[in-house]
């Protein structure tokens, strides 16, 4: 269709869900460790020595579930800024054909469309600009 465009994205899970960040807004990956989150505050994470907001998608999507031991920090950039999203997981890079979401995805409003994963599974693209004004607002 006339909407669809390919991407390089992130796969990236949150319990059993999959979601994708495209490629060109991801600086950086790192390993949640408890120091990272330690000097926590007003949703600041200590990136490099840098103090970054951060979202914890798991928190602000309200998915449940056991966390898992290790978490993964993705590093996006939001126009001049940067905003550091917590995921359970990275699962890898894909090239990604991303499609409009149909009427059932319109209250998910930091989604920008999805895409059909080669087991058959839709994953929801992430869109960065709207996760974060949605919840800075919080």
């Amino acid at each position: 269709g006339v909407d669809e465009q390919e991407a390089a994205t992130a796969d990236v899970n949150i319990a059993d869900r999959r979601f994708i960040i495209p490629l060109i807004q991801v600086d950086k990956i790192y390993s949640l460790t408890d120091q990272l989150v330690e000097g926590e505050l007003n949703q600041m994470i200590l990136l490099e020595g840098k103090q970054v907001p951060y979202f914890d998608l798991r928190t602000d999507f309200g998915i449940t579930g056991t966390l898992p031991e290790r978490r993964e920090i993705v590093l996006v950039s939001y126009e001049k800024e940067q905003v550091a999203l917590i995921v359970d997981a990275v699962v890898g890079e894909n090239q990604t054909v991303l499609k409009p979401l149909g009427k059932h995805y319109k209250n998910q409003d930091f989604v920008s469309g999805g895409t059909i994963m080669g087991d058959g599974s839709v994953a929801l693209v992430l869109d960065v600009n709207k996760i974060v004004t949605v919840f800075s607002k919080k």
